[in-house]
Order: structure tokens, then C-alpha cells, then sequence
């Protein structure tokens, strides 16, 4: 077993010395968080690869990567419940972003990233948190916008969700339209964190 990602080992030392963690102890271990930087922010080694060691992966964090081509190769072979992507590169995964096979997403402080890579495929939850979002066009059951400037709110209504979280700042701006939208409106207080308002009701 020839393991290069810090962070994997970092995680499997925790475990037990991993001379003595076996194929069947891996073939256990449903979550793990990968990281490109160390505490002091200084790069350490990531190979993608090394997630072949865990077949039955559900949760997955990658947070300072790079995510290209062979990345997503890699990361469709899993049937993943929850996967995340924080302050990560996205580059020329545009046509195959959703070939992923993912339950909730969560893509935060990214580069280069577009909604529109998630294509028509289907989720639970998505959950973005990027600096602008125009073009809102996305198939899932609960979408997360709280930490996104919404450049064009008003097509918002041509979403069939069941539910949509905002913050009290993107609500202000437009409450008619929120107020209108036909399903269920959560907006979050931006201070506390905590629910300010609820809208509407759930699709059903």
C-alpha cells in the first residue's frame, strides 16, 4: 500500500500505525478530507489515486486542489453521498463535471467555477458559495445561495425545487420576488447564522 496524500495519512495515523490497518480497515472507512496545505499553509502532496484504497467512500472533502480532467475520472468511479470542494481549481471539467456521481454538493470559495458544469443531472442538496451567480438553470431538490451575489434573482422562477436558502441581505434587496417564488424560502441571518424567516411551503 503506497500512500502519498498527507492528509490520508495524516487521517489513517489517527486510526493506527498504518502498518497495521488492513485492506478490509480501509474498505471500512466511509469519509475522508483531503487537503492541498498543511497548518502553516504550505502545499503537501495530493494523488487522487489513493482513494482507490477506499471502496466504499461516501463522504469526500478536497479543499486547495487542483480538479482537472483526470480528477473527475477518478472521482465518478464513487457513489458518493456528500462531496465537497473548498478553495479548489476547476480546469476543463466543463463537459465532464457531471458525470459525478453525487447525492449532496457543496462547492465553496472555488476558481473557475460555473454552475452550469453541474448540468442536468440531478441532486439532493447543492450548496454554492461563490462570489457572483447569473445563469441559474440546475436540477435539485434543495439549493443553497446564502453566500453568492445573485446577479439575476428574478430567474430564480423558473426553478422547480422544493426548497432555496438565502441570506437576510440578498432577501432585502428583493423581498417581492422571494416572496413569490412558489416554493419554500429560508433566509438566514447573516450575523447569527441562524433561520430569520421561512416562506412558502414545499412542493410537493
Amino acid at each position: 500500500m503506497d500512500i502519498k496524500t498527507i492528509s490520508i495519512l495524516d487521517t489513517l495515523d489517527m486510526i493506527d500505525d498504518l502498518d497495521n490497518l488492513s485492506k478490509e480497515d480501509l474498505e471500512k472507512i466511509d469519509t475522508l478530507e483531503i487537503t492541498g496545505r498543511d497548518f502553516n499553509n504550505d502545499p503537501q502532496a495530493v494523488d487522487l489515486n489513493d482513494l482507490k484504497y477506499f471502496p466504499n467512500l461516501k463522504n469526500l472533502s478536497i479543499e486547495f486542489y487542483t480538479i482537472d480532467y483526470d480528477s473527475i475520472m477518478i472521482l465518478k468511479d464513487f457513489d458518493l453521498d456528500n462531496l465537497s470542494f473548498i478553495s479548489c481549481e476547476f480546469i476543463e471539467v466543463k463537459d465532464v463535471f457531471k458525470d459525478l456521481n453525487v447525492t449532496n454538493i457543496y462547492i465553496s470559495n472555488c476558481y473557475d467555477f460555473d454552475i452550469s458544469f453541474l448540468g442536468n443531472k440531478e441532486y439532493n442538496m447543492v450548496n454554492i458559495s461563490t462570489e457572483k451567480i447569473n445563469d441559474i438553470k440546475i436540477n435539485t431538490n434543495k439549493l443553497n445561495l446564502e453566500h453568492c451575489e445573485i446577479l439575476s434573482p428574478e430567474l430564480l422562477k423558473n426553478l422547480i425545487i422544493k426548497e432555496l436558502t438565502i441570506s437576510t441581505n440578498q432577501y432585502e434587496q428583493n423581498p417581492t420576488i422571494y416572496d413569490n417564488l412558489g416554493y419554500k424560502v429560508k433566509v438566514m441571518d447573516e450575523d447569527t447564522n441562524y433561520l430569520y424567516k421561512e416562506i412558502g411551503v414545499e412542493n410537493v
